[in-house]
C-alpha cells in the first residue's frame, strides 16, 4: 500500500438544538477545497458516529465529497473483479468483503465505519464515491457499494445507498442484495430486492419487492 504522505483529520460537530438551521458541519481551514488521502471523522459529544477515509476529499457549500482513485490500473483490475462478484457469484459473501478490502489497501475506494451507542463498530461501507450533507450530515455512498455487519454477519450489496443521519437508518430504493454470511457452503441466504431499509448494524430490517421467497432460516 502506498504510504500516505498527508494524513489530515477534521471534525464534523453535531448539535443537539431542535433548530436545524444550527446543525451546520463545522470544518477545520475553510481554505482547502481539496484534500488527498483523508480521514473524516463524525461525531456527536464523545460518541464516534462515522469514521471515512477516501483518496480524495472536496467540498462545496452544501456538500462534502469523498472520491476514490478510479485511474490506477491495479484500482480498475480490483473494481472489476469487485463487480464481477457481485454480479456472478453473490452468496461467495467472504470472498467478496476481501476483495472490497483489497481495493481499499491500494487507495481504491471510499470506507466508512459506523459506531453503536457503545463506540463499537457497527458496520463498514465500501464505495466508489460518496457526499455528506453539510446540513443533515446525510450520507450517499455510490457504486459497489458494500455494507458489512459484524454484529449481524449480513452483506448488502448494491448501486446507491442513502446513510439518514436523523434517522439512524441505511435507506435504499434501487436494486440490491442481502447476503448472510452463515461459514456452511450448503446453505445459500440470498435475498434481492428493490428497496431496503435497516438500522446501521443491517439489523431490523424490511424488504421492498423482493425477489423470490425469503428463508425463514437465514433472515
Amino acid at each position: 500500500m502506498t504510504k500516505i504522505i498527508t494524513i489530515i483529520f477534521l471534525s464534523i460537530l453535531f448539535y443537539s438544538c431542535g433548530d436545524d438551521t444550527k446543525k451546520q458541519v463545522k470544518i477545520k481551514n475553510r481554505n482547502l477545497d481539496k484534500l488527498i488521502n483523508t480521514n473524516i471523522s463524525i461525531s456527536k459529544g464523545n460518541q464516534k458516529i462515522v469514521n471515512a477515509v477516501a483518496k480524495e476529499l472536496s467540498k462545496d457549500e452544501i456538500h462534502i465529497y469523498l472520491k476514490a482513485d478510479y485511474l490506477s490500473d491495479e484500482s480498475k483490475k480490483i473494481r472489476n473483479k469487485l463487480s464481477c462478484s457481485i454480479i456472478e457469484n453473490p452468496e461467495a459473501s467472504n470472498h467478496i468483503r476481501n476483495v472490497a478490502e483489497d481495493l481499499h489497501s491500494v487507495e481504491g475506494n471510499v470506507k466508512a465505519e459506523f459506531y453503536n451507542n457503545y463506540n463499537e463498530i457497527s458496520s463498514v461501507l465500501y464505495s466508489d464515491s460518496a457526499k455528506i450533507s453539510n446540513r443533515y450530515n446525510n450520507m450517499l455512498a455510490q457504486g459497489n457499494v458494500i455494507i458489512y455487519s459484524p454484529v449481524t454477519n449480513l452483506m448488502l450489496l448494491g448501486d446507491q445507498i442513502l446513510w439518514d443521519n436523523r434517522a439512524r437508518r441505511i435507506l435504499s430504493e434501487d436494486n440490491v442484495t442481502i447476503v448472510k454470511i452463515t461459514g456452511d457452503d450448503d446453505i445459500s441466504c440470498v435475498q434481492k430486492s428493490k428497496g431496503f431499509e435497516s438500522d446501521m448494524d443491517l439489523s431490523n430490517y424490511i424488504f421492498y419487492e423482493t425477489t423470490g421467497k425469503i428463508s425463514e432460516v437465514c433472515f
